[in-house]
């Protein structure tokens, strides 16, 4: 095969590479591919929401009629890609019957990785001028699959490869081409649009807290916390107790439906603290190239951590909130220990106590909610000098956990 590249972003833009030549004709490579959800709409539908949702403009549909999970793939502009292009990787997808990891040096000093699953599914398909970007990718990627051929070059080593000088695929001639989104899916996504917006309006319905506390408390994004000397009062430096949990209970309500929004990927628990939020992720048939891909077009454009073969973490740094000061006067821990657990026996609410006699007397506080922990602050707003050490909201259970020390005195 003669490869050739095309690439108009120009030197000063990405080395992400988007066409390729073999021949007279062009190929779109480095294409987000997705599977479909099985529970959500249609494939055409579930196509345009996801391209009108990180405004990408074309998409490709690869529908398996029972040979294969059907699928869609989304095309950008902005790496030459165009409408009626076909796609390398389904391409050769047609001429494929086991699951392969491969990498090609093509013409023109482009390195083009592809990942094709045993069901035939396209888990990777990306090209670029940077070597050590597509080795990287291909090393995250044998760790993700279980393929039943690896090809790669020689000089990579990698035990169990083959040489891709030794291996070379003929095309199928393919007649899924990529679509422009606005002249084949307006009416849906106006359709689904307005679907989608009953179904947010009725999810975030359910309790009071969303209209009245979110809207009070925007959370800024992603500045960095300053650093602040810590002094002797352990509360000092730290960021307010009520802030904690108002910005924590607005971020992840507001930012679970981003979190969930990744294909391939679900959130099972999201943490906050304060000055940081994240959100951990389980890998249901995506992989962490997509993963990234999603996470630079969410709000607040937060980091992507792997933390193993089927799970990572998506991390939000917090603008700085109000910062607590020496100016505050504390409480008799016992006194108010007992006044706080005859509030909470009658909300019905469990709560552990911790006390804590260290460097400075401290009640450690562990309550479960079945709601945001903003309803706590007419209890806890009042207390001189407390502070949140973590929020936790459980996606699955709906269910919330909030952990806080509470700084007094105790009598001798």
């Amino acid at each position: 095969m003669e490869w050739g590249y095309q690439n108009t972003l120009g030197d000063d833009q990405s080395s992400q590479v988007g066409v390729v030549k073999m021949g007279r004709r062009s190929y779109a490579v480095s294409l987000l591919w997705m599977q479909l959800e099985t529970d959500g709409p249609e494939l055409k539908v579930q196509a345009g929401i996801a391209a009108e949702r990180i405004d990408l403009g074309l998409v490709l549909l690869r529908a398996g009629r029972g040979h294969f999970p059907d699928q869609f793939a989304l095309g950008d502009y902005g790496l030459s890609h165009k409408s009626g292009m076909p796609s390398l990787a389904a391409s050769l997808a047609e001429r494929v019957n086991e699951s392969i990891f491969a990498v090609w040096p093509l013409q023109g000093g482009v390195w083009w990785l592809v990942g094709i699953n045993q069901d035939g599914t396209i888990l990777f398909d990306r090209a670029s001028t940077r070597e050590e970007e597509i080795r990287e990718y291909f090393e995250q990627g044998l760790a993700e699959g279980d393929w039943q051929k690896i090809i790669c070059p020689d000089d990579w080593r990698i035990e169990g490869s083959v040489s891709n000088e030794q291996v070379d695929f003929e095309l199928g001639k393919t007649k899924l081409r990529l679509k422009a989104v606005k002249t084949e899916w307006g009416p849906i996504l106006t359709l689904a649009g307005s679907i989608a917006c009953m179904a947010v309006i009725g999810g975030v319905a359910y309790n009071w807290w969303e209209k009245q506390e979110a809207e009070k408390q925007e959370v800024k994004l992603p500045a960095q916390v300053k650093k602040k000397v810590l002094l002797t009062k352990p509360w000092v430096g730290k960021v307010s107790g009520v802030d904690s949990i108002r910005a924590c209970s607005n971020f992840l309500v507001r930012f679970s439906s981003e979190a969930s929004g990744i294909p391939g990927w679900e959130p099972k628990l999201g943490i906050c603290d304060g000055k940081k939020a994240s959100f951990q992720l389980n890998r249901t048939g995506g992989n962490l190239h997509w993963l990234e891909q999603f996470a630079a077009e969410l709000k607040g454009l937060p980091s992507v951590l792997r933390t193993g073969d089927k799970s990572a973490n998506l991390s939000w740094i917090f603008e700085e909130l109000t910062i607590e000061s020496d100016e505050k006067s504390v409480a008799d821990l016992d006194a108010l220990q007992q006044a706080l657990q005859a509030e909470f026996d009658d909300l019905g609410l469990p709560v552990k106590w911790n006390r804590q006699n260290v460097e400075w007397p401290s009640l450690q506080l562990q309550v479960e909610l079945e709601h945001p922990p903003t309803i706590l602050l007419p209890l806890l707003a009042p207390i001189p000098a407390w502070s949140v050490r973590e929020i936790r909201y459980d996606l699955e259970s709906q269910t919330w956990m909030l952990d806080a020390d509470i700084f007094g005195t105790v009598k001798q």
